[in-house]
């Protein structure tokens, strides 16, 4: 081996090493996996580069980061020197494959020019190859069982992604190292490569950004929960405390309360004290009164009731003493059975706050304790409400409240499940005693709150692990992060495609303007065409059509009725096709000059009563065989500004049109003046009693060339182009039209028309 052989390995090898530890920058909680492997880019530059050299270096510099990774020694052989082998080797193989596909696919040079497919470049190294290293990988982690069967294809999924787009980053600076050579512009290489790096940093950022937005947005959710979990637990410790003083009150009430009495009432309360164990009553009894009471109860009881207290584990006779606290009344009495009679001053916590109720004489919760009638683990505390009597403390009420049951009463059970709470008596500094606990494994982030309570401080501390970051974590950083490398990349490529595609723009061009030119000469030569026929047509044709019509009229007028009656009828039949087919090419005349924008209105004041006049007077023929009458109301104005040839067009047109289309009834035409948008217009309906336009063909009567009425109607000569003229002659004078029709009805044609308040006067 050289040592220009030696010295592109160690490149190769540190390179990829740098690399694959800055990967850890781009990391996302709380798996810590990285989206991006830059490194796998790294490798594959410097196989196409440098050849097998880079291959070694970069195996030796997989190797040691998988070591680094598993925490395994480098000095002591170990399985874990099996698995980073086999890693290694998958990284080796994926960079030879990548090199091999992009100069066999991608890159290929013709002399002086390099012919580069960018986009083949892109999915060869990244997509394509990527699919070596993640299969060998995974491979190997699952048969030596470091990665479960079931979340195999996740990480692979992962792996595959990291690695892909890390190479797809590096797929501009193979393009740049493969055409270096036969530029001639190194500025502009070196502007895009400074583009390319602050693009690169730009979407990191981002990354960076967004990534702390999103860890941001999780604590401010376990912040959310830690208040809805604290407060709950605060109305919960408001609610026992008013459940023991609702005890109380009975008992300063009514002195003499029967223990028939007390299970009434303490059973209302006990069932709206969720959490709550038992209530009791506890007498303050003096040593001479311990037999009167002991006896009241096992008569109350029908069994034998005695003072107890705990003795090596088991209960026994309480001992003689001054005073006695019995657990005297207690609802419900069957699971609290073995705490009956217990005498609450044998133990010397609950002694002391005993002592302190009767001292302070207000609530008090004893320090976290293990109950008598506990069969499990729990910890729990007492809550004694003093009873006064004349003006001392007579008496207490004593609640029992587990800690777990109290939280699962009053916190939501999606808190309970997600966030660990941990609760531990902080009275006395110096001896804290824990009162709950629910760890959630390694804690990420942490809220304690302290609160007073009966005379002790409680700390609370709620904490959220890694799962609850998984659940609540959304895909937006990986979002933000792959498509931000794709889009640079993809950038990338597309500059340097440009960049070393010069001749090719050029050539592409030239040929598009030839094509351009082309085209436009075509376009020429059709409107020159178009042009010719319709002067052709104004000329060639009308012209005949005139003469034929004029013959036909006058051979009409010489003819008397004694002549041949099919020779007239013959006649008027040529008089009145030509006549049609006149019109229908002055349709066409004027819809190619609408089209060509050279149609143009001339608006004057017309009277509108003697124009309609008129339109009847052309329409009246047409109805001449039918069951049709045709009314024209009193117009509201005397005149209209308009172009009397294209008004009188506008309603010959839709009168023809209603005639055409009625069988028999009437064709009205009515007005009404209305005011849109502040501005004043004439409405004129057109009416008929006809078959009607059925709903899916009404948005097509102003188009040309269709006919939605019976294709096969006897005596309709439509050609489709009366409508759309009117449509557009309307739209000329500023106004606009519209068509409502009921099938087997008739329809109504209504056009506004702007009013000119000088042609009105």
């Amino acid at each position: 081996m050289t040592a220009r052989s030696v010295g592109y390995m160690l490149l190769a090898g540190l390179g990829y090493w740098l690399l694959g530890a800055a990967a850890g920058f781009f990391t996302i909680p709380p798996g810590y996996a990285s989206p991006i492997w830059p490194a796998a880019g790294w490798a594959v530059i410097c196989c196409i580069r440098f050849g097998w050299p880079a291959l070694l270096g970069v195996f030796f510099a997989s190797f040691y980061l998988n070591i680094q990774f598993s925490n395994a020694s480098l000095l002591q052989p170990s399985i874990a020197w099996v698995v980073a082998g086999f890693i290694a080797l998958g990284a080796v193989c994926q960079a030879g494959l990548a090199s091999y596909c992009a100069k066999r696919f991608a890159l290929s040079a013709h002399g002086d020019a390099v012919t580069v497919n960018p986009v083949k470049l892109a999915l060869v190294i990244g997509p394509l190859a990527s699919l070596m290293s993640p299969t060998v990988g995974i491979s190997t982690l699952v048969s030596f069982d470091i990665v479960p069967v079931q979340s195999a294809s996740l990480n692979w999924l992962h792996w595959w992604i990291g690695d892909a787009i890390g190479a797809m980053a590096f797929a501009p600076f193979i393009l740049l190292m493969s055409m270096a050579d036969h530029w001639s512009a190194p500025r502009r290489v070196l502007v895009f490569l400074g583009f390319y790096v602050l693009l690169i940093a730009l979407v990191s950022l981002t990354f960076v950004q967004s990534r702390t937005a999103e860890e941001q947005r999780i604590e401010n959710v376990f912040n959310e929960q830690v208040e809805t979990a604290h407060q709950s637990i605060l109305k919960q410790l408001q609610a026992i405390t008013f459940a023991g003083r609702s005890i109380a009150s009975l008992f300063e009430t009514f002195p003499a309360v029967e223990y028939t009495q007390f299970n009434h009432y303490a059973q209302g309360v006990y069932e709206y004290s969720p959490g709550s164990q038992g209530i009791s009553w506890v007498p303050i009894v003096a040593d001479a009164s311990r037999n009167t009471f002991e006896q009241a109860m096992a008569q109350a009881l029908g069994e034998r009731f005695e003072f107890k207290e705990r003795y090596q584990g088991s209960m026994v006779p309480a001992s003689t003493r001054e005073r006695y606290y019995p657990v005297y009344y207690i609802f419900p009495f069957e699971p609290n059975r073995r705490a009956a009679g217990f005498d609450l001053g044998s133990n010397s916590e609950r002694l002391i706050a005993i002592q302190q109720l009767i001292s302070s004489r207000a609530e008090v919760i004893t320090a976290p304790i293990t109950l008598v009638q506990e069969t499990g683990n729990q910890r729990a505390f007492l809550l004694f409400t003093p009873i006064e009597s004349s003006n001392k403390v007579s008496s207490f009420v004593s609640s029992v409240y587990r800690a777990e049951d109290l939280l699962l009463a009053g916190v939501p059970e999606s808190v309970i499940d997600t966030v660990g709470i941990v609760i531990t008596d902080v009275t006395a500094n110096d001896d804290p005693q824990a009162l709950y606990g629910d760890e959630t494994g390694k804690v990420i982030y942490e809220v304690v709150r302290s609160v007073d309570f009966g005379q002790r401080t409680w700390q609370i501390r709620y904490s959220i692990g890694e799962n609850y970051v998984a659940q609540h974590q959304t895909s937006t950083v990986w979002f933000v992060l792959i498509i931000g490398f794709i889009v640079v990349i993809v950038f990338g490529l597309f500059i340097l495609q440009i960049l070393n595609s010069h001749s090719l723009i050029k050539h592409e061009v030239r040929v598009k303007t030839l094509a351009l030119e082309e085209a436009l000469q075509i376009a020429k030569d059709a409107n020159s065409v178009k042009t010719n026929f319709l002067a052709c047509m104004s000329h060639e044709l009308r012209t005949p059509l005139n003469s034929i019509i004029g013959f036909s009229v006058r051979c009409l007028k010489i003819l008397s009725p004694s002549h041949d009656q099919k020779l007239i009828t013959a006649i008027t039949v040529i008089e009145r096709n030509g006549q049609h087919l006149l019109d229908l090419i002055n349709n066409v005349l004027d819809l190619a000059k609408v089209e060509a924008g050279k149609m143009t209105i001339t608006k004057a004041p017309i009277d509108i009563a003697a124009i309609m006049d008129e339109v009847v007077t052309t329409l009246q023929p047409l109805v001449d065989d039918k069951p049709i009458e045709i009314k024209v109301k009193t117009p509201p104005l005397n005149t209209i500004l308009a172009d009397q040839q294209r008004f009188k067009q506008i309603f010959i047109n839709l009168g023809a049109n209603a005639i055409n289309f009625t069988r028999e009834g009437k064709v009205q035409i009515d007005y009404a003046i209305e005011t849109t948008k502040g501005k004043q217009a004439l409405r004129i309906n057109v009416r008929d009693t006809g078959i009607g336009i059925a709903k899916e063909h009404v948005a097509k009567v102003f188009q040309r060339f269709e006919q939605v009425g019976e294709q096969f109607q006897p005596g309709s000569l439509g050609s489709g182009l009366g409508l759309a003229l009117v449509h557009e002659f309307v739209t000329l004078h500023g106004g606009r039209i519209k068509v409502t029709s009921e099938v087997g009805r008739g329809s109504v044609f209504s056009v506004w028309l702007p009013i000119d308040t000088e042609a009105e006067q």
